[in-house]
């Protein structure tokens, strides 16, 4: 509950009119509770090494700390897609989802935080949105290769359009790509039930707020995690991935 409660928080100083601006930096792997500190937040940092997923459906789980709040809001059904498949994205999967605010050459955060840290903070909240915005901005991107969610944006689009688990694996095994495959067998690894939670989780969190969405989180990961569940792929997952690490699951 404490964890929600300060992604709660976090996410009231996103908007241009708060007198706090959190600056996330994106330099590395940023998985699980790490997504949840900071992705609500204003400006999202992300360098050529980020490597960003929730990979929750895994363990027999699905993207909380409000994380389906950001996944709703990507383009298409990509959202779906990463959730589902608990896909890995790069800096330019991360632009193109509109994740990461801000790229910047891993090289140049030491330069980027003394730069923020010099900053006027006493500037009306608007204008030291700017400077921060502006200040973010001075610092050329890195090059990066396409983004394979905008190259398979249609089929991404059309395997998920269903909004149900088993139609989308009919669909992507029809397709016969090689993107289809690895994305229907990702699926196929993870907990059926978690799968079906968090695709329900995604699509509910359209048009919810931050704090309704982690309400909603709170109530789900109580249940799923709960020893009396009836639901215990969670604790199937956790062995099969940290305990045991046989990564052979029975759900």
């Amino acid at each position: 509950r404490e964890e929600y409660r300060v992604n709660h928080r976090l996410g009231t100083f996103s908007s241009v009119d708060s007198r706090i601006k959190q600056v996330s930096l994106w330099d590395g792997i940023v998985m699980g509770g790490g997504v949840g500190l900071s992705v609500h937040g204003r400006f999202r940092v992300a360098t050529e090494k980020v490597m960003l997923a929730m990979p929750e459906v895994g363990i027999g789980l699905f993207p909380d700390v409000g994380a389906c709040h950001k996944l709703a809001t990507m383009p298409g059904k990509s959202g779906e897609y990463a959730a589902l498949t608990g896909a890995r994205l790069g800096l330019a999967d991360l632009l193109h989802a509109g994740l990461a605010t801000h790229a910047v050459a891993s090289k140049d955060l030491d330069a980027l935080v003394d730069d923020v840290s010099k900053l006027d903070a006493s500037l009306a909240p608007e204008a030291f949105d700017a400077a921060v915005d502006a200040c973010l901005s001075k610092y050329p991107a890195p090059a990066v290769d396409p983004s394979p969610l905008k190259e398979h944006a249609t089929l991404i689009d059309s395997a998920f359009a269903g909004n149900d688990v088993a139609g989308t694996l009919a669909a992507l095994d029809a397709d016969g790509s090689e993107f289809a495959a690895k994305a229907a067998k990702a699926i196929r690894r993870g907990s059926p039930t978690a799968a079906a939670v968090s695709l329900e989780a995604v699509l509910r969190a359209e048009g919810a707020t931050l704090a309704e969405v982690l309400r909603a989180d709170f109530r789900v990961a109580s249940a799923m995690v709960a020893p009396s569940s009836p639901l215990p792929d969670f604790y199937e997952g956790v062995r099969a991935a940290l305990v045991d690490k046989d990564r052979n699951p029975q759900w």
